[in-house]
């Protein structure tokens, strides 16, 4: 007996049969065949057959259901045979690849569409055989009528060969011979099948796909069995299923087709076994309901199983707990009282499921039968709204596994990195239906930046608050502001899409990169107290989500609110979006900081950047044409823009590096504006100059209008190294609290105002005062109202360093430290 999964192949294009001449097989008896009829297979296959019953079998106790051998034979005594086929007599050939753990151990002969057939024939006719030649059943676009013999010289009986000749057979193939002729091949399959077997030519016979172990160790058999099956293909509830299945949320394109598929497969489906644990099937008691089937709407159960937790079981009977739970579940109308009342107010506000968290490995079986399910016994309001499937989780990038010591509780990963870190790296493992994946390296890592992040927020709240009246914000206080914001808007938006790795960044390492970069812009400036206190606790607030422990003990015991709780806080507010000028010029700066940097020259001073604050006319005429297609809603694609913007001819002039500055400036559309930000506003900032000088290690950096070189938004970086020296600049004020600032850099060329700038920055004091002090003329302490010992410098005069001779000049001033000394006088001084 041959066993194929191509019954169109074999019901007219069968040539001969194969047999493994090294193989025992066994002759079994057909249930209620007269006379000497057998089924010659494996014994494998028989036993399998027997549990399908297919044959005559014995039952012996633990070894089950046992086939009835009439004979034994080994496959070298068929070779040389024939058999008959639908009356066509076919030999039988040998044939070593043939494999006793697959099929019966008899195999069908296909040439036509088999090249692995093919190339087995061509063997036996090169020994001098004489070989039957392969009939066509299938015509197959570009490989005609004999597709595996046009395969096989190309691709020779190799898998690829299989692969090729099977899935384009199938998927292509036309059936040229038959009561099927002219039907596509995946149409005939099913037809024919059915039509074999109701000829008696043949068995529907069932096996693993492959070797399948129990924990006792034996091989395990498809059985046939009694038992109940629920049709899943009845059209009316199919498509019932399948519209609660598209108006579902499943946070995932793949989840949401895997869903459709299977539902649109789904027919016959086993709901019953003979034993184990679970609910007895209602109608037949000698049958449980299979675990997939079970338990797929427990969940309506949850909404009221507190109120049936207090009631006494022996005062319902069987038809009114019935009643009860129609009333109830199937809110029908019910003269219960107030336990069914009370029941049906929980099951209404709670009901239907808003989320189902699962497994993707469940997304086949047991959520489409939850589905179903819920079809069938709720209306249409009552139906789940969403289904998120989660991937395996692995170890270190491997799977988890007890035997090769790759394994993590739950328990040990909290005694080792705590819980909010288990809770961070496992969230930031990974969310769509791939597995995630926990590093305990990662683990270490974040353990360690949580306790920075305490750390960092017991320095906030020592710094004290500043009660004076606030000045104006400074460009970092803004770009602080603007950066919580948005990390709030996004983790908001990915907690409620269910992407919790995305969530995670925006909670905590946005957040931690917002408040590092404030550090770094505020070199310029103060940092403000009081905004690094409402930062710090918004981010409590937000990283509470995924580290509560910690967020607590910081709200609590740093911040001392320790009447409240930070878990009792509302989530800060999304109705003001985030000022995008603001972070465009952020990330701006950033972007030239990175210049500087990469484009620096070796002993450079200086720098001046020059900045453009308007477009050249043919790019405003770009931003305008751009700005009205997509306010429109119009935006045509980069040949049809290139056409039009060829009518102007303004635009013409610079064609050369017109469409990439167009891409440039429809993205920055797209997103916000193509005027993010005022680029002459942000480099008058001195705190801004000041960081980009600190950053750099620069003696200077200033900004200038360059209307002949520069661009909007791509400034030009003039690099330049004047000749400097150190001097000292004494402060002769009394009790003032600043002292004589030592080895001060003086650089050639450099106006006073701007020597007296960099100061203020050094001292930090808003202003001084740049003075020349004559120590000859000097007795006693000045007085300030009526003091002729020092005379202050006029702001545009400029300081000249001569290297030979190692001194400077302001004004025709020698400047030395014994007669003409530099002092500095703060706003106090200046102001008596």
């Amino acid at each position: 007996m041959a066993a194929t999964v191509r019954p169109e192949t074999v019901s007219e294009g069968l040539t001969n049969v194969w047999v493994s001449p090294s193989v025992e097989y066994v002759g079994v008896k057909a249930p209620g065949a007269a006379g000497d009829v057998q089924y010659v297979v494996t014994p494998r296959s028989a036993r399998n057959m027997a549990y399908q019953g297919l044959v005559e079998y014995e039952v012996e106790g633990e070894k089950g259901r046992v086939p009835v051998v009439l004979r034994r034979l080994r496959g070298s005594e068929m070779v040389g045979r024939v058999v008959t086929f639908r009356g066509r007599q076919v030999p039988v050939f040998p044939l070593e690849s043939v494999v006793e753990a697959k099929g019966t151990g008899v195999v069908a002969s296909v040439p036509s569409d088999s090249p692995e057939d093919f190339g087995a024939l061509e063997e036996m006719k090169k020994g001098g055989v004489s070989v039957p030649d392969p009939i066509p059943i299938i015509e197959v676009p570009g490989l005609g009528s004999l597709s595996a013999p046009a395969v096989f010289a190309r691709l020779g009986a190799t898998e690829a060969a299989k692969e090729e000749v099977y899935l384009r057979g199938f998927n292509e193939g036309i059936m040229l011979v038959g009561e099927m002729k002219g039907a596509r091949v995946r149409d005939a399959r099913p037809v024919l099948r059915k039509r074999l077997i109701e000829a008696g030519d043949a068995l529907a016979y069932s096996e693993p796909e492959a070797e399948v172990v129990s924990r006792s160790g034996d091989e395990c058999v498809v059985a046939l069995c009694a038992q109940w099956y629920i049709d899943y293909g009845e059209p009316g509830w199919k498509k019932q299923a399948l519209a609660a299945c598209e108006r579902l949320e499943t946070f995932s394109t793949e989840s949401k087709n895997n869903l459709v598929g299977t539902i649109q497969q789904l027919h016959e489906h086993a709901c019953s076994r003979s034993y184990g644990l679970g609910s007895r099937v209602p109608w037949d008691d000698q049958y449980l309901i299979e675990s997939l089937t079970d338990s797929t709407i427990y969940m309506a159960y949850y909404t009221v199983a507190h109120i049936l937790q207090g009631l006494d079981v022996a005062d319902f009977s069987e038809e009114a707990s019935d009643a009860m739970f129609d009333a109830v579940f199937l809110e029908e109308r019910s003269g219960g009282g107030g336990v069914v009342a009370a029941m049906q107010r929980e099951f209404r506000f709670w009901y239907p499921v808003d989320l189902r968290c699962t497994g993707k490995d469940l997304l086949q079986n047991h959520i489409p039968y939850f589905i179903y399910t819920h079809c069938a016994i709720f209306p249409e309001p009552r139906w789940p709204r969403a289904v998120n499937a989660n991937g395996l989780l692995q170890l270190n990038a491997a799977k988890m596994s007890k035997s090769t010591g790759n394994f993590l509780t739950l328990r040990q990963s909290i005694q080792r990195f705590s819980a909010d870190a288990t809770r961070l790296v496992l969230a930031d493992a990974g969310d769509s239906v791939e597995d995630a994946n926990f590093m305990e390296t990662q683990a270490e890592a974040v353990l360690l930046r949580l306790f920075a992040f305490v750390e960092w927020a017991s320095e906030v709240c020592a710094m004290g608050e500043v009660t004076e009246a606030p000045e104006a914000p400074s460009f970092a206080d803004r770009v602080l502001v603007e950066r919580a914001k948005e990390c709030v808007i996004k983790a908001e938006q990915a907690i409620l899409s269910m992407q919790f790795k995305e969530a995670v960044k925006h909670c905590f390492f946005a957040m931690q990169s917002a408040r590092h970069e404030y550090t770094e812009l505020s070199t310029g400036g103060h940092p403000n107290p009081n905004l690094l206190k409402q930062f710090l606790k918004t981010q409590l607030i937000i990283l509470s989500v995924f580290c509560p422990h910690t967020a607590e003990h910081v709200y609590c015991r740093i911040l001392r609110d320790e009447k409240n709780s930070v878990l009792n806080e509302r989530w800060p507010s999304t109705h003001t979006k985030p000022d995008r000028s603001v972070i465009d010029a952020a990330d701006h700066l950033a972007d030239v900081l990175s210049n500087i940097r990469r484009k620096a020259t070796p002993h450079a001073t200086h720098l001046t950047i020059g900045i453009r604050s308007t477009y050249p006319e043919w790019q405003q005429k770009v931003i305008q044409i751009l700005t009205q297609l997509i306010s429109n809603k119009n935006i045509p694609e980069n040949r049809e823009l290139l056409a039009l913007f060829n009518k102007d001819p303004i635009i013409a002039a610079g064609k050369k590096h017109l469409m990439p500055f167009a891409q440039m400036i429809k993205q920055k559309l797209l997103i916000s504006s193509a005027h993010p930000f005022d680029e002459s506003q942000l480099f008058a900032d001195q705190g801004v100059l000041e960081y980009l000088r600190k950053s750099t290690g620069l003696a200077a950096v200033t900004a200038v209008e360059d209307p002949n070189a520069a661009l909007p938004y791509k400034p030009t970086l003039r690099f330049s190294r004047k000749h400097s020296t150190r001097v000292s600049i004494g402060n002769p004020e009394p009790l003032s609290g600043h002292v004589e600032v030592r080895q001060f850099q003086i650089f050639d060329g450099e106006s006073v105002l701007e020597l007296s700038q960099r100061l203020a920055r050094r001292v930090r004091t808003p202003q001084v005062l740049i003075a020349i002090q004559d120590r000859k003329q000097q007795t006693q302490i000045p007085q300030y109202t009526n003091n002729t010992s020092y005379r202050p410098l006029n702001a545009n005069s400029t300081f000249h360093v001569d290297q030979q001779m190692n001194h400077v000049t302001c004004a025709d001033i020698n400047i030395d430290q014994n007669n003409n000394r530099l002092v500095y006088l703060t706003q106090q001084g200046t102001n008596k």
